[in-house]
């Protein structure tokens, strides 16, 4: 997902607002004003940022959290399988008594 441009995905977001009936726009938002002291500089990147720059950051950080859980969910279910991989019917046919019987104690 993140090898694509953020142009790609702008168009994709414009198909698919298309299709629900929403206008595909990214509007200008009002950029607030900070009191500033003297010494200090503003820290608020998102009050510079146009609004396909924000769309590219909060993009990013949605894919960024899709592959999080989708790696969270494989070791899990990588974990399950290493545990209960003595339960498939083939391997247990191949299994001595001392074999099962640790698993049974595991289990």
């Amino acid at each position: 997902m993140r090898e694509n441009s953020i142009e790609y995905w702008i168009e994709e977001a414009k198909e698919v607002a298309g299709k629900i009936g929403v206008e595909p726009i990214l509007p200008n938002k009002r950029i607030p004003r900070c009191k500033k002291q003297f010494d200090k500089m503003c820290d608020d990147d998102s009050r510079t940022l146009q609004p396909v720059q924000l769309f590219s950051q909060a993009t990013m950080v949605v894919f960024d959290r899709i592959l999080s859980e989708i790696k969270k969910g494989d070791n899990s279910a990588t974990t399950l399988n290493s545990n209960f991989a003595f339960l498939n019917g083939t391997e247990i046919l191949n299994m001595s008594n001392e074999e099962l019987q640790k698993h049974r104690a595991d289990l």
